[in-house]
């Protein structure tokens, strides 16, 4: 659906997966070259806000309307969109770019709980 994918953004090979504890401080990752400057850091939940520096890169471009899509979408998806919407975005879920772990979960989801803190569309229709 014509999405880009940048290499410079890949992961770096020796991050490992860790819990966060609310002691801890978010993982510093050395700059990438060639990468943009806007690498939100720190992601180690459920939630794109929690613990990153994502609605500061956000505030900083002056972004007001939020398009989500991704995996879990009854979970990290779910939980983007609610922090989204309390923080103030025009969220928009995009529902055929989201998955879940069954059909029936994922058109729960979009059936009854995206429409209560976003704007639920199709790829084609954003």
């Amino acid at each position: 659906w014509g999405a880009d994918f940048l290499e410079s953004l890949a992961p770096l090979p020796d991050q490992t997966r860790r819990k966060s504890s609310s002691d801890e401080k978010p993982i510093e990752a050395e700059p990438i070259e060639g990468a943009p400057e806007a690498i939100v850091k720190g992601k180690h939940g459920l939630d794109s806000f929690a613990g990153t520096n994502l609605d500061e890169l956000l505030q900083r471009r002056g972004v007001a309307n939020l398009a989500i899509c991704g995996l879990l979408t009854n979970c990290c998806v779910e939980s983007t969109m609610r922090t989204g919407y309390e923080y103030g975005y025009n969220v928009i879920t995009v529902t055929d770019c989201c998955a879940a772990t069954s059909q029936e979960e994922h058109q729960n989801s979009v059936s009854n709980t995206f429409k209560m803190f976003s704007v639920p569309m199709t790829s084609e229709q954003f």
